[in-house]
This record gives C-alpha cells, structure tokens and sequence, in this order.
C-alpha cells in the first residue's frame, strides 16, 4: 500500500500525488479472509477491554453464520438478540476468541471482557482506520449514496489502484465499522457509504472513519420523519459529515442542492469541489440524454471548469439521474489527482447494481423489466418514473409502486405528487400496493385519467395482477420501500411465461 500525503496545490486546485511515499509509524495488519488481522493485546487495548484469556491474531467478526475459523467473535446485543448466546456456536466455527461481557464457562479459546459490544466494534474500527495511510472518501445523502461510492470506486482504481469500498448496505453504526475492519492491508484508498435515520448518526460515523474527503450529495425526504424541522433538519444531520474538518481535506458538494451548497460556507479552510448544472460547478454537467437500444443507455457531457476540458461519458445504463453522480465521482477523482480523462474514460465501465434500475428483458426480448425494488424515496422515485419515461418500446409503460416509508407528515403529500407524475405522464398502468399510495389515490385518480388502476393488498397478488394484463411489448418498472418487498413483484415478472 502506497502512503497518500497531500502536498501542495496543483493546477485546477488538486493536489499533486507523489509517486513513492515516506514510511511512517503505522502499524501494518496482515489480511484474512474476514478482515484485517489484530493481535488479541493490540485489540483489547484498542477497545478498552481487559485480556482475561490470550489468543491468536484474527479479524474481527460479528455474524457466526460467516464466521471463519480463526476469526475472534465479537458479541453484539440488541433489542431483539444477544450475541452471548452464540459464544457456543463460535467456539464450534473454530473462532480464535471472543469480545463480549460474560465469559462462558468452561471457556478455552481467547477472550477480552468489555462493558458493551458495539462501542468496542467503533473503537477497534476506528484505531484500524488510524493506521491506514490512503485517502478516505466518506458519501452521505439522502438519494444515490450506493451509485455514488460505486462509481467513485471505479474513477480511484483508474487513478490512485486498489480500492476498498463499504459492501452491500454496511453503513450504519455497525456495518460502517465493519466495513472498516475489512480493510486490505494493501487498499490505496476506501471508499465508504455513511448512513442515517436520525440526527447525531452521521456525526459518530465521521468520528469513526475521519474521511479526508467529505461528499454529500443530495437533502430529501428520506427519513424526515425523524426530524420536526423537516427537511432543514435533514440538512443539519447530513452536514455532520464536516465535523472535524482538517485543513487537508477535501469537501465535495452537490451546486445544484441549496441545502447542500450553502453547506461549503462551513468548509472555509479545506478545499471545496462542487459538482451540478450550473455555471459555479467545478464539474459541470452539459448535456445527458437517453442513447442506445430502447434508450437503455445513458450519454453524458461533463466539463472540467478550471481547464475547460470536455469529455463525454457512455453509461451502459439508463437514467438522467446518474449524471449528478458521475460528475461527483469525478470531482472527487480529480480532487485526488486523478486526471479529468481518466475519471471520464473509468466511468464508462458502470453498471447497475442489482434491484437499482436493472435493465432486464423477458421472455426473449418481448417484455422489459426495470427492476429498481430496492428502495424508495420521493426524489428516487421520481427519477424511476423520468426513465422509464425516456425508454422507447412498442408496448404500454407499467409502473408498479409500493409506499414509501418514514415519510411522517408528510407521507400523504409526496405519495400523491409521485401519483399527479404518474397520472399526467405517459405511463399506461398504474400499480400500487400499501396504504399510503391507495389513500394518495382516492382524490388523485378520482378525475378522469385514462389509466389502468390495479390496488393490491401483497406483493405477490400485485404480480398476480400484472401478470393477468401482460402484453408484448410491455416495459415494467418496479419501485418501492425496503419492507415493501417489490423485489418479491420483480421476481414473480421474471417468470412469466411466453406471452
């Protein structure tokens, strides 16, 4: 692993990376197979536990489902589990040892004693995160973190090598911890995806990760419902993310976002990078528009200001949307001295995640599904229904949501916006399921719309319907909430039969 430093300023305001970096005291942890390896004293110290029982340098895991033998378990306890009651289990994985409170009786293998098992994961994460030497890039917001860290993963290998990122949806108080302590002893640089519901939470995972550059990359309406100051509230808990500022980071945010923008008023000492539409952007988007096969590709037009260069992105996936978070991977990119054209040319190897507007087609080409069932929000939302909007194919648009959750107050007004889009746009079908989008229905579908409505109680009674209607030709989007399980509705459309 090559030692990041930032020296000092580059032409277009980006630090000069040196090639060879200077060795310095930090501690350099062998890789297993679960994480990086921490010897039994180095980790009761780190954690502030007491070594009750020596044992072998391991990684440190939570999940005995996963645990590797050699692996120390560290006992995480909630409302609905206790880690205690798999010490058993671990002992029987071979485990190296145990972190937890109560040591078992008859207990052989190694053991540190701490008071409470998740502020013991934060400190070991956290002493793992000071020792390593490579630039930390740390993405809060409330829409498109996941496209975000994945594309900024991609503009990082092209320039600085390799790149660990956050895996999966790892990025609250527990999994930003873990994602940490999985860290290869030869990452470049790591990527990470912060995480919210409540203010305070952003604040304790920018303590853990100290991130040299701090992106935030859009306020909405997810999770408003635990905050009364609305979507001001919302902004103050994704600021958070700039505690701590040192004069070398690096700050990256979205110009077209107010509540973001007025955010780098903040950042007075560390540089800031903007990204967006308009003429202040540091990266700025020209031009995006739908290409290739059914408009299933996505072409983008982004410019460097500071020297003018222009450069066009291929994305081999659709969505308008995804130009805001090329140009924010690319801001970052250029942030760490890699070159404009590297990002650009790194970013044409994006592909879609799985459940996050996956182009699919069915049944030999005659039906297309957009499967985008991971999550919802109103901004997300919205950005699902403009592509399948763009999308050109012979049959009828079929849009299938399910409710969008912890929305508070005002869940009743945003299902019923993403209902006027739906009833005034060139969409066919419109198919719901829960109760916030069937209550929204009763004022916004009680005038004429041309529509066909379909209200279900399930999701597989959802499918059930869409499957009776199906036609050649049809182009599906399925969007809703995690708990909502459209992803159940987009399994169930894979299916189908040859029309």
């Amino acid at each position: 692993m090559r030692r990041w430093i930032r020296p000092a300023r580059a032409a277009c305001g980006a630090p000069e990376r040196r090639r060879k970096a200077l060795r310095t005291h930090a501690w350099k942890w062998k890789d297993s197979e679960n994480g990086a390896c921490i010897d039994a004293e180095r980790m009761a110290r780190w954690c502030g536990g007491e070594l009750v029982k020596h044992g072998p340098c391991g990684a440190v895991h939570t999940d005995t489902r996963s645990l590797r033998k050699g692996d120390w378990f560290l006992a995480l306890s909630g409302d609905r589990f206790d880690g205690h009651d798999f010490l058993e289990v671990a002992s029987e994985c071979g485990c190296a040892g145990a972190v937890a409170k109560h040591v078992p009786e008859g207990w052989e293998r190694g053991f540190i004693r701490v008071e409470d098992g998740l502020v013991a994961l934060q400190a070991l994460a956290k002493n793992l995160r000071e020792h390593f030497e490579g630039p930390v890039v740390c993405i809060t917001g409330s829409c498109g973190k996941t496209t975000a860290k994945e594309m900024t993963t991609l503009v990082l290998q092209a320039g600085l090598g390799t790149v660990h990122q956050t895996k999966g949806n790892l990025n609250n108080h527990v999994g930003v911890p873990l994602s940490i302590l999985s860290t290869p002893a030869a990452a470049d640089a790591m990527v990470l995806e912060l995480g919210m519901s409540a203010a305070g939470e952003i604040s304790l995972l920018t303590g853990l990760a100290q991130p040299s550059v701090r992106v935030v990359t859009n306020v909405g309406h997810a999770h408003i419902a635990s905050f009364t100051d609305g979507l001001d509230g919302v902004a103050k808990a994704k600021a958070e993310i700039l505690e701590g500022l040192r004069e070398s980071d690096v700050v990256v945010l979205n110009a077209d976002d107010e509540r973001v923008a007025i955010m780098g008023k903040a950042a007075c000492k560390p540089q800031v990078k903007s990204f967006g539409t308009g003429k202040g952007a540091d990266i700025r988007i020209l031009e995006v528009a739908p290409a290739g096969n059914h408009g299933l590709h996505t072409h983008i037009r982004l410019l460097e200001t500071c020297s003018d260069k222009v450069s066009v992105i291929k994305l081999r996936c659709p969505g308008k949307h995804l130009a805001i978070n090329a140009a924010l991977a690319v801001a970052v990119g250029t942030a760490l001295s890699v070159t404009f054209e590297q990002c650009c040319f790194a970013l044409q190897g994006y592909q879609s995640l799985g459940m996050r507007m996956k182009a699919e087609a069915m049944k030999d080409g005659n039906c297309l599904l957009l499967d985008d069932s991971y999550n919802a929000n109103p901004l997300s939302t919205a950005n699902a229904l403009e592509v399948l909007a763009n999308v050109s194919h012979p049959g009828r648009r079929i849009v299938a949501l399910g409710d969008m959750l912890e929305l508070g107050d005002t869940a009743y007004v945003e299902h019923e916006k993403i209902l006027h889009i739906c009833l005034s746009g060139p969409y066919d079908v419109l198919a719901m399921l829960g109760p916030q989008y069937k209550a929204a229905a009763q004022i916004a579908c009680k005038y004429p719309h041309g529509k066909i409505l379909i209200f279900a109680d399930t999701p597989e009674a959802l499918a059930s319907q869409l499957l009776e209607i199906a036609k050649d030709g049809d182009v599906f989007l399925v969007k809703g909430s995690r708990s909502m399980r459209m992803d159940l509705v987009a399994h169930k459309l894979r299916g189908m039969k040859k029309l």
